[in-house]
Formats: C-alpha cells, sequence, structure tokens
C-alpha cells in the first residue's frame, strides 16, 4: 500500500520552512518504497509507490500533465483490465503500467469524474497551479486514509495522521469534543462526521471528492450505496448465482500475479468464504495460502457460554476443505495487550475503538512479515453486505408494520428452520426483540442518577460535565444504553459506512508500518452495489438467516461453517491475558495516573478500580469492563501522552 501526501500556500508564499519531506519519514516504516516527489516555491507533493509485484513498475518522477496539473496517488486498482479498455489501451499483452500511472491517465481524460472508472483501493491529489485549485478523492469503501488540514493559507493533506503532524511549525490541537465522543461511543451527526481528533484537520470519507482554493473547501459525495438500486426480476438460484460470480471476481481481482497472499480465518461465514474462493482461485494456479486463526491461550467458555470462543476446530475445517490450504494458529501468548496498545495508537496517531483486539491483530501481521508475505484477505465489511442478516428481526419487522399474513407466514418458516416449538419461535422471534430493548435499559430506570455510560466508558465525570454529553445525546437522539433497535436499512448502511469510515483510515496507517496490503473483497463496490439490491426475502430465504451467502457457499465451505449460527467471540480471554502481563498494566496506568492532561479527560481512578476487580477474579463483568472501560481508556491516555502529555487542550 502506498501513500500520498503534501502542502501548499494559497496566497503563493514558501514552504521550504514547514520541511514537508518529514512527512515522508513519518510515513515511513517498511511498507513504502523512496519517495516521488515534486516541488515548486508555493506547494510540495508526495507519494510512496507500494510495494508488490510488476503493477509497481512503470513510477516515473513526477512531472506537470499537459494541462499543467501535478497529481500523486495511492492505488491498488481492481478490474484493471476493464479500466485499460476504457481509456483505449489493449487490456492484455500492452505496456506495464503501474496503478498510479493509471489514475494519472484516468485524470487527464476525464479530471473529477475520472473518480467513477477507478475501482479498488485508492486515495489521489491533483495541484493545478494555474489556477491554485486542490482536488482530493478517495475510493468508495477500500482501506485508505486521506486527511486534509485547512489553516488558509497554509493546505496540507496526507494519508495518516502522524504524517500530517510531522509538519515543522503547524500547531495541532486536541479537538475535546472528538475525544469525548470516543470515549462514550457518541456518533458525529451527519454534516461533521468528516471531524478528527485534532481541531480543524478533517477526513475524506468514502467516495468523496473535495476540492480546495481560495474560495474555501468544497466536499460531495460521488457514488451513494445506501441510494441503492432498484432489484431486478430473477429467481431466487439467479440471485445465488451471479453473487457468486460476483463475489468470485471480487476475490480474484485482489489476487494479482506475483502477490504472495494470505488470509485470516474465523469461524464465520465472512473470513470463511473469502478464504475459500482465494483458496480456489490459488489452486488453479498451483499456489499456497497461508490462513491465520486465532487462537485463545486461556479457557474463557463460562465467560461467554453463548459464543464460540475458540474458532479454530470450525476454522479447521474450511482449511481442510482446500488442499493448499496452510492453516496457522496464532497464540499471540508474547504479546501483551497493553503494548499493542500502545503501538496502534503511534501507528495510527489517534484513538482506536477496537482496542482489545490489537494484540492478535498485530500477531498476524508479524506472521505475515516472519513468512514474507505482502497480502492479507479479510472479510471486514461482510456483515452489511455478503452476509448480511436481514435486520436480524424479520418476522418482528413484518408484523410491526401491519403485515399480518406474511408475518404469520415468516413466523412458520422462523419455527421449522431453526426446528422450535410454536412458544419458542414466538420467544425468540417476536418476544425478545420487543422486550430485549427494554430489559437493556433497566439499568437507567433502577440506577437514573448514574452516568448512562458508567460501565463502558472511561471519562472523566467532570470533563462528561463540562462538554454536556448528556443533554447533547438527548438533542441528537443518541441512545446511550444502545438499545433502540435500527430499522434494517439503517441498521445496513451504518454497519457497512461506520467500517468503511472507521477502519479505512487505520487500516492504511497499518499497512504502511507492517509493509503489508491488507484488502476487503467484501469492500469490494460492484459486489456491494449488487447485495443492496438483491430483494429482502432473498436474505431470510425460507426462515434463514444470512441465506445468500449460505446457498451460495455449496461446496465450497463445508457444511458445520456454512450453517453455523453460533458467533465467535474475539478475544474472549482478554481478561486472563491482561493478567499474563501484570507489570505492563500497572505502568501504564502509573504513567495516565501522573498527567495532568489525561486526569483531566479520564477516569483513571475507575480504571484503577476495574484492573483491581480483574485481578481478584476474572468474571464476565470484569472481563467485559477490562475489554471496553479499561483498555479502551488506555488507548485514549496513550493518544494523550503521544499528543502532547500535560500541554492542555490548545498544546
Amino acid at each position: 500500500m502506498g501513500a500520498i501526501y503534501g502542502l501548499l500556500r494559497l496566497d503563493g508564499g514558501p514552504v521550504a520552512e514547514y520541511r514537508p519531506a518529514a512527512m515522508r519519514l513519518a510515513l515511513g516504516g517498511p511498507g513504502g518504497t523512496p519517495g516521488t516527489e515534486w516541488a515548486s516555491q508555493d506547494a510540495f507533493l508526495g507519494q510512496l509507490d507500494r510495494l508488490g509485484p510488476a503493477r509497481a513498475v512503470g513510477a516515473s518522477p513526477l512531472a506537470p500533465d499537459p494541462a499543467g496539473q501535478v497529481l500523486v496517488a495511492s492505488a491498488r486498482l481492481d478490474y484493471r483490465d476493464d479500466l485499460r479498455r476504457e481509456l483505449g489501451l489493449p487490456p492484455a499483452g500492452g505496456p506495464v503500467l503501474s496503478d498510479t500511472a493509471l489514475v494519472r491517465m484516468a485524470h487527464a481524460r476525464w479530471g473529477e469524474e475520472s473518480v467513477h472508472h477507478l475501482y479498488g483501493d485508492w486515495s489521489f491529489a491533483a495541484w493545478d497551479p494555474r489556477n491554485r485549485r486542490l482536488l482530493l478523492a478517495r475510493d468508495g469503501l477500500g482501506n485508505t486514509g486521506l486527511f486534509l488540514l485547512h489553516r488558509p493559507p497554509l493546505v496540507a493533506f496526507a494519508s495518516t495522521l502522524p504524517a500530517l503532524r510531522a509538519l515543522a511549525g503547524v500547531r495541532f490541537d486536541l479537538d475535546e469534543w472528538a475525544l469525548a465522543r470516543y470515549l462514550v461511543v457518541f456518533p458525529w451527526p451527519a454534516p461533521e462526521r468528516d471531524r478528527t481528533i485534532f481541531e480543524g484537520v478533517r477526513q475524506l470519507l468514502p467516495a468523496e471528492v473535495c476540492n480546495v482554493s481560495e474560495r474555501g473547501v468544497t466536499k460531495r459525495t460521488y457514488w451513494d450505496l445506501a441510494a441503492g438500486h432498484p432489484a431486478q426480476a430473477a429467481s431466487g438460484e439467479e440471485w445465488v448465482g451471479r453473487f457468486l460470480d460476483l463475489y468470485r471476481a471480487a476475490v480474484r481481482t485482489r489476487l494479482e500475479p506475483g502477490c504472495r497472499p494470505s488470509s485470516t480465518l474465523s469461524s464465520g461465514l465472512d473470513s470463511g468464504s473469502v478464504t475459500a474462493l482465494a483458496a480456489e482461485a490459488l489452486l488453479e494456479r498451483g499456489e499456497e495460502l497461508p490462513a491465520f486463526t486465532s487462537v485463545p491461550l486461556h479457557p474463557a467458555e463460562s465467560l461467554f457460554p453463548r459464543a464460540r470462543v475458540d474458532e479454530w476446530p470450525l476454522a479447521a475445517t474450511v482449511a481442510g476443505r482446500w488442499p493448499n490450504v496452510r492453516h496457522v494458529g496464532v497464540k499471540a501468548e508474547r504479546v501483551s495487550p497493553v503494548v499493542s496498545v500502545r503501538e496502534a495508537a503511534t501507528v495510527a496517531g489517534m484513538p482506536l475503538h477496537a482496542a482489545a483486539n490489537q494484540f492478535w491483530m498485530a500477531a498476524i501481521y508479524d506472521e505475515c512479515r516472519q513468512r514474507g508475505l505482502d497480502v492479507l484477505l479479510t472479510g471486514q465489511l461482510g456483515n452489511g453486505g455478503v452476509s448480511w442478516a436481514g435486520g436480524g428481526r424479520p418476522v418482528f419487522d413484518l408484523l410491526r408494520g401491519g403485515h399480518l399474513i406474511p408475518g404469520l407466514r415468516a413466523l412458520g418458516q422462523w419455527k421449522r428452520h431453526r426446528q422450535l416449538s410454536w412458544a419458542r419461535a414466538v420467544r425468540s422471534a417476536i418476544l425478545a426483540p420487543w422486550l430485549g430493548p427494554l430489559w437493556r435499559r433497566r439499568g437507567q430506570l433502577l440506577h437514573p442518577r448514574a452516568t448512562p455510560w458508567a460501565g463502558y466508558a472511561a471519562v472523566a465525570p467532570a470533563f462528561a460535565q463540562r462538554m454536556k454529553l448528556e443533554e447533547a445525546m438527548r438533542e441528537q437522539g443518541h441512545d446511550p444504553s444502545f438499545s433502540r433497535r435500527l430499522e434494517p436499512a439503517e441498521a445496513r448502511w451504518q454497519t457497512v459506512f461506520m467500517n468503511g469510515a472507521m477502519a479505512g483510515p487505520i487500516y492504511h496507517a497499518s499497512n504502511l508500518h507492517h509493509g503489508l496490503s491488507v484488502l476487503d473483497p467484501t469492500a469490494d463496490v460492484r459486489l456491494l452495489e449488487f447485495c443492496f439490491r438483491v430483494p429482502p426475502e432473498e436474505d431470510v430465504h425460507d426462515g434463514g438467516d444470512r441465506m445468500l451467502i449460505r446457498r451460495a457457499m455449496e461446496g465450497l465451505l463445508p457444511p458445520a461453517v456454512q450453517w453455523n449460527t453460533l458467533r465467535g467471540s474475539q478475544a474472549a480471554d482478554i481478561g486472563f491475558r491482561l493478567l499474563d502481563h501484570p507489570a505492563d498494566m500497572e505502568d501504564a496506568l502509573g504513567r495516565l495516573a501522573s498527567s495532568h492532561t489525561v486526569r483531566e479527560y479520564l477516569d483513571v481512578e475507575g480504571m484503577r478500580r476495574a484492573w483491581e476487580e480483574l485481578q481478584r477474579a476474572v468474571t464476565p463483568s470484569t472481563s467485559g469492563k477490562a475489554a471496553i472501560f479499561l483498555l479502551r481508556g488506555i488507548m485514549a491516555g496513550e493518544f494523550l501522552l503521544q499528543a502532547g502529555g500535560d500541554s492542555g487542550p490548545g498544546g
């Protein structure tokens, strides 16, 4: 995965004093080749060309195109033959062109509209010196990041936050609202979803185009998955067949010749289907696929009685189905969860939500590096696309909408598919969706004075009060107990969009640091467009859930995985793992407690209590609080220390 960076002065002033080349060093790690850069007195643009097979060949020194524009790109394109045909190039057998070169050719031909012709993981910046205009664009949903600092006359952009912060003499102030929202998992309203943890720094969201000039910043969305397309008439088997064709294409386009691929593999449908389709494609080429499964170190079944704690056995059945899959268990026994959280905050330059998963992700990255692998396939966006469950409550939604006959018919199918009695079918399909949210909100009714986020957010009470968090939540309709049921369409869109908006920039920074391309076939734009057109009844076919992918995986996944309904629990033994590294926890809590800035924002005393409770006994309650309240608090604290220590909100 490559990267881009640059800055310019809209007033024509010099940029050398900001030492822009430092951005390249901050992008660094083993994940890029030496930078290719272009500079004038008032502008500086650069890119790191991605490592990989022959597609990285063809990079040339940066120079203005015939129109006088300079373009830098970070690009790993899919469906390249289609793009070559649109550009009038031979689809195969012609000159070897890098993906960056293809992006430049597309922009030279179509300008801003080139975004409609590019598929894959990409972002680009085009500077027009004559009209003093900067164009930024990002792909639809890929694992990419692009951040913009707009402080006229200074404008800067980079693929990662640490690269932006490397600029000399530029102040980066903490956005307190962004920190508060991170801590209490309070999403931004629509107009502000591009805000970051630093004031004045915005990110490009998926499928956004941004124009920057002396007149200001304008942004637009060029592709809206939520808008969808009308479903076409087709039989159930036709939907399944077309889905499988597109899914195969999405996987194969990410397995370019010469790459050294691998995959993550759990007991679920998403990573299982990606692994199966990748193994199928590589088997035809006589190539092997290492598949990595996170394996618990400690028994934790008692903590999660309704989840699959050890995903190895089912994952092994997938690996056993394909002779070219080399199954690798990753125990991460030498990885400290606290140290992995600290390192993740450093690499991303911001606090991350999945703090408890950092240890096994870091261990898999290390395995890839040690084995000389350069591609890791995942199924990050699967839940909202290829394995959409239909909203999880189809019977309830039909009955609530007044569709009595279809609802009763769906209830019968639900009962038959799950082999339930009528009483259990009614309880699970109707009563649970109806009474569940009320039951989850019981804590607020029993303890009305307790803050609604007390169990999961290590936010300092005084900070929350100063920010008027509860009032803001009420005004914006946010439910801090997360008991409000979203409508299926809204839930699906949020699942896809939030993963694309939040996970993409994180993966991009991690890719650069580890020298790895983490690719997600379930984020393929063509595949997702199709999945959103599939009629809802196909997802809940014959009373089941995730039925489109289950039917499509016939013969590709073993039945035990194809029809598995028990969810896996990642990092289930995190409480025990923290106890394996007590010195790291004590060191982290001590450093956080010694910082005035950290204590201003975080409930360090509450974090200490959570640690002491875990040491007394590992229970579902103490382990869950350690994973969410404690580790996410440490993630935020480590970020604050790295961002300025005791400099306060303006430092």
